[in-house]
């Protein structure tokens, strides 16, 4: 019962947000395509791309690979630069998607063509764990700056706003957590796949 009413208050607060959910994904999606785009027209890459089991982590037991994929993940990517900053500042999510994005586009393009369905679902998960984190962080930005844009027709102070948004965030970054646990393990999976 405990599940169920989790996951209605959370499909709640994403429904009342909903704005914010499909300008995030438009931004962070799109990033990606841009990225494959301009790859195909330019040399010059943002990165180096990693080769070599050293940078996959295969030393390590396939166990120890996927928590520290999901720490990486969760605690820097998601919950600190998407929520701390995005509370700090709504724009900051944005931009950190923006970059992701165009990054995750650039290497997308190196893949080869019969591995590409199967990076897809860590693609899908880990995007969507960092979307949900993105409008969690932007929702708490924007609750202390402008509280009738998150919370229209309710007369809350900045620090009313600011309460009810951080529980917000709190219940979607749950949700995150559980997404990108999920999206470390597929991605342990999928690299055995790859390399194996």
């Amino acid at each position: 019962m405990r599940v169920k009413s989790f996951l209605a208050s959370f499909f709640g607060v994403l429904k009342e947000r909903g704005m914010f959910f499909a300008v995030v994904n438009v931004v962070f999606w799109g990033a990606i395509i841009v990225g494959g785009f301009l790859t195909q027209y330019t040399e010059v890459l943002p990165f180096s791309l990693p080769v070599g089991s050293d940078f996959w982590g295969i030393s390590y037991a396939p166990g120890w690979l996927a928590v520290e994929i999901f720490v990486w993940n969760f605690v820097l990517s998601a919950f600190v630069l998407l929520g701390v900053l995005g509370a700090v500042f709504f724009g900051f999510p944005l931009v950190i998607l923006v970059y992701r994005g165009l990054l995750w586009g650039f290497m997308l393009q190196f893949v080869p063509t019969d591995k590409f369905f199967l990076v897809l679902p860590t693609l899908f998960l880990e995007g969507l764990g960092y979307v949900l984190a993105g409008v969690a962080g932007i929702t708490v930005g924007l609750a202390w700056l402008w509280p009738k844009l998150v919370f229209p027709g309710k007369d809350f102070s900045r620090s009313d706003a600011l309460a009810e948004a951080f529980v917000d965030g709190l219940g979607i970054f749950v949700l995150v957590a559980i997404v990108l646990l999920v999206a470390a393990v597929v991605e342990v999976a999928t690299i055995g796949v790859l390399l194996g």
